[in-house]
């Protein structure tokens, strides 16, 4: 292992938008020592949507393009995670896993996770690290994404 860089998000997010959102604070950028290195990303994110959408989906991202989605059958979305809303708007869902990247360079290489709101109405939000309704007696989370280098 050549280098590890980590950075974890302990305030919280939400959007409304339907459209994929940079989770602020929550990307992890890396440079490589060579072209040939992999990059191990390790990550996991508590999510949690309105009750009346479908969910919170989020995609894992490498500077501008998607990784580790699903194949394409249209129309279904091509997601790295999914939250189902299922009227578990007090259930914080923590999601996790990992994916071995080829980003194939050396300049400095952003991780991170974006989400968007699965239907609904534009009032409806999707949260990070927080539950939809957020009251006191509710959870908060935390959620980390590391990147290992790995020499070839």
């Amino acid at each position: 292992m050549l280098q590890v860089v980590s950075t974890t998000k302990s305030d919280t997010f939400t959007t409304t938008s339907a459209s994929l959102v940079d989770v602020t604070g929550y990307s992890v950028s890396i440079t490589p020592s060579a072209a040939t290195s992999k990059i191990l990303v390790l990550y996991d994110i508590n999510i949690n949507a309105d009750p009346s959408t479908h969910g919170g989906w989020g995609v894992l991202l490498r500077d501008s393009t998607q990784i580790k989605i699903g194949d394409a059958a249209s129309p279904r979305p091509q997601v790295t995670i999914a939250k189902e809303a299922a009227n578990f708007y007090n259930d914080l869902s923590g999601q996790s896993g990992s994916f071995l990247d080829s980003p194939n360079t050396t300049s400095a290489t952003t991780y991170k996770i974006q989400v968007y709101r699965v239907g609904g109405t534009s009032s409806d939000i999707v949260c990070v690290n927080r539950t939809e309704q957020d009251n006191t007696d509710r959870p908060r989370g935390a959620c980390t994404i590391t990147v290992m280098e790995i020499g070839a």
